[in-house]
């Protein structure tokens, strides 16, 4: 399989206090923990990576694709997501994770729910 090739695309709600493991498949229930054990989290008013993960984010307005996410070099170690918001996860596992925030329920950032379409990529570097 060569570098680029899409292995997924779902969407996954995160709540604060949330990590998950993102694969080629939507994440079961049992992906979610509390533990900070994943690639992903949210933690308050950010959503950041998890592990030794690291996270990308996109100039505003530009998909998540697999040329944005391997070649993008504006690392950070986290973001305030808001609908259309976009970031790209390189994942020590050998798959880069592409996500767009396509809802926020209503609360304050601290106790809102994040929904993000994930897009999984092949991509060993």
């Amino acid at each position: 399989m060569a570098n680029g090739t899409p292995l997924g695309s779902y969407s996954i709600d995160l709540a604060t206090g949330s990590t998950v493991s993102l694969g080629s498949t939507q994440p079961p229930p049992s992906a979610f923990s509390s533990t900070g054990n994943g690639d992903l989290e949210k933690v308050y008013s950010r959503l950041q990576p998890a592990g030794d993960d690291q996270m990308e984010t996109l100039p505003d307005g530009a998909a998540p694709t697999y040329q944005e996410c391997s070649t993008d070099t504006d690392s950070t170690g986290m973001i305030i997501p808001y609908v259309g918001t976009s970031f790209c996860l390189t994942e020590t596992s050998g798959l880069i994770a592409g996500g767009e925030v396509t809802a926020i329920s209503s609360g304050d950032f601290a106790s809102n729910v994040v929904t993000i379409h994930i897009f999984i990529w092949r991509h060993v570097g």
